[in-house]
């Protein structure tokens, strides 16, 4: 291996495994600074001229930015498979593609190699290959959107092998992720969400709206973090910023308790469930001092209600 300054038109780009892009700020950077980092190339060829192994994006910006010569690193002449292969080993470390971009490149190597000598011979695991093959059954249209979206080739994989949902569901998620609704992390709650049982008997409306219900309360619990915080503070001393934080978030709970009593809920509490939900009620109120402020109840100090005193309204339970 040899460092050489060779001139910019004498390199040749093997483009196919990659999506057309130019950093603009990458380019700036070349143009003030110059190339630190050589590029890697193989050659000369029987016409003179290098292959580019490492290095695109150097090599596009240095052009942007009209330099006649770069640096490089030279290697001797090899064959596309090797030179799929050094960029690989490189790649799977350095994170410097998109997922699609290593998937092609997987892909290409999957033609001419088993898994298990892919993994060989790139110094990973046969669960890494396949793991970079996920979205081999998504539809062209599909990936081309998703990487011209810039999403996470992965989470999109997980998104089409959804099974137990609705087909038109589905479709639908892939949409919004597409569409940046929602990020890769939130459809490995997706996915656990659409492995239970029950969610494959709710309705096609319901399916949908249950995704979105999860991640409003994936939203909700990175909000309670602040609650402990604030919480712990009003042990300590008053600090109006943690009392309206805590304050809002006991609104919120019981906002979304009051939104869930729907009848099949109400009609169908056991006589001791009632009484439960009675004590904690009484208890409340009795806290925050709201009894003595009511016509219908004792005036003054309320001493705390026990389970066995309360007296409870029971309807009796269908059938």
């Amino acid at each position: 291996m040899k460092l050489r300054n060779i001139a910019l038109d004498l390199i040749i780009p093997e483009e196919k495994f990659r999506k057309d892009f130019e950093n603009d700020t990458f380019i700036m950077s070349i143009g003030r600074d110059g190339v630190e980092d050589p590029l890697t190339v193989e050659g000369p060829t029987a016409e003179g001229r290098y292959i580019l192994v490492e290095g695109y994006r150097r090599f596009v910006s240095a052009q942007s930015s009209r330099l006649e010569k770069i640096i490089c690193l030279v290697e001797d002449i090899t064959d596309e498979k090797t030179r799929v292969i050094k960029r690989l080993k490189k790649e799977l470390f350095h994170k410097k593609r998109t997922g699609f971009e290593i998937e092609r490149m997987v892909k290409y190597l999957h033609k001419h190699y088993k898994i298990v000598d892919i993994a060989k011979l790139l110094g990973v695991t046969p669960s890494t290959v396949r793991r970079h093959l996920t979205t081999s059954e998504v539809s062209p249209d599909i990936r081309r959107r998703a990487e011209e979206a810039n999403v996470g080739k992965q989470a999109l994989g997980k998104l089409v092998k959804l099974s137990n949902i609705d087909l038109d569901v589905k479709n639908d998620l892939v949409e919004d992720y597409l569409n940046k609704e929602f990020n890769g992390n939130d459809v490995d709650s997706i996915a656990l969400l659409t492995k239970l049982t029950d969610y494959k008997k709710l309705e096609k409306s319901d399916q949908y709206e249950c995704v979105y219900d999860l991640l409003e309360h994936k939203k909700s619990v990175t909000n309670t973090s602040r609650v402990f915080v604030a919480l712990r503070l009003l042990r300590k001393d008053f600090k109006l910023h943690a009392h309206k934080t805590v304050f809002n978030y006991m609104i919120s709970n019981l906002t979304s308790f009051l939104n869930n009593l729907h009848p099949n809920f109400i009609e169908h509490l056991s006589n001791e469930q009632k009484r439960e939900i009675n004590f904690l009620l009484f208890s409340i109120l009795n806290k925050l001092k709201l009894l003595d402020r009511w016509e219908d109840f004792p005036q003054g100090k309320v001493t705390p209600i026990k389970l066995s005193q309360l007296t409870v309204n029971i309807t009796p339970q269908k059938k």
